[in-house]
């Protein structure tokens, strides 16, 4: 990404000042772009967000507006475009023919994520999202956040976002309850991704059986980032 920013005459500066989040992208005399990003964010999400505001210079108000890439809530239009420039940042880091080749005909895993997350040097939720989305299986990422204390202090996972193509036709809603013996909950516990189990989770008035399959996600000081993430596929 820094070689591909550099091509289109934008310098790219790794900085421990407080930036106001990962990254942002800054204007300078005669019509040049810098961006920044903080040298604290991990590697993947370093080159992601470089994607991200190189996919920022794509629009015309790039040099009127100091843009981040944080973790602060985002207005609905800022929601939108923000997406849109996560959208580039994929293309740019995981180019689709090549991500598809790579995805193949194989279902969505924590093998298969991890697998293609270090052949692209992307985070696991990118990864996961760009696997979702060009898989020919119904898949759904469900990001798991620490809801509530349950039955003799143990924590219960709910559901922070869902992330599913149009072939997974169950709704999983934010703030959903994990099953309590779901494998989700240990992966949180002990921090290992878990093979694929059959689970059956409440969803939407219904007792639903899924093929669960889960991976812990890297710790993001100060975000409210998710911390597991399970791959749902109907079973």
């Amino acid at each position: 990404p820094v070689q591909l920013a550099s091509c289109n005459g934008i310098r790219v500066e790794i900085t421990d000042d407080d930036i106001g989040g990962e990254g942002r992208l800054l204007t300078l005399p005669k019509r040049r772009l810098l961006i920044e990003i903080h040298s604290g964010a991990l590697k993947v999400r370093q080159r992601f967000t470089i994607c991200h505001e190189l996919a920022r210079t794509c629009f015309p108000d790039c040099f009127k507006k100091i843009r981040l890439h944080s973790n602060l809530p985002l207005t609905d239009g800022e929601r939108k475009f923000e997406r849109l420039c996560d959208v580039g940042a994929a293309e740019l880091l995981m180019p689709l023919n090549e991500f598809t080749a790579d995805l193949g005909d194989m279902r969505v895993g924590h093998e298969l994520v991890q697998r293609l997350s270090d052949r692209y040097i992307a985070s696991l939720d990118a990864t996961g999202r760009r696997a979702t989305e060009y898989t020919r299986y119904a898949t759904c990422l469900a990001f798991l956040e620490p809801a509530v204390t349950g039955p003799k202090g143990k924590s219960i996972l709910q559901v922070q976002y869902p992330v599913a193509n149009s072939l997974f036709s169950f709704r999983i809603a934010p703030k959903m309850k994990v099953p309590l013996k779901s494998i989700a909950n240990e992966c949180f516990k002990n921090g290992q991704s878990k093979h694929a189990a059959r689970e059956y989770w409440f969803v939407a008035g219904k007792i639903r059986p899924f093929q669960v399959d889960t991976m812990r996600l890297p710790e993001i000081p100060n975000s409210e980032y998710a911390k597991v993430m399970a791959i749902l596929s109907p079973a």
